[in-house]
């Protein structure tokens, strides 16, 4: 597992993810849409937008990952 994964906690909610798993890759998210202020899901749908500018739908992402910061980085 590379250093990377070894900070990534998976399956967490996309409200709190900071990279989502779509097509077989990881891949670092730079903002979400559907979802308001509040933390709620708007009509339509939600999903995240890539930092290479991919958007990613809900149906598209197989799950969500939240990098976490381990002591001593």
């Amino acid at each position: 597992m590379s250093q990377n994964m070894q900070n990534m906690k998976p399956n967490v909610d996309v409200r709190e993810a900071t990279h989502v798993e779509v097509g077989g890759q990881i891949q670092k998210i730079s903002s979400t849409w559907g979802i308001s202020p509040e933390g709620k899901f708007e009509k339509g749908g939600f999903g995240v937008v890539t930092t290479n500018g991919r958007r990613v739908p809900m149906l598209e992402a197989s799950r969500y990952f939240k990098q976490e910061e381990r002591p001593g980085q």
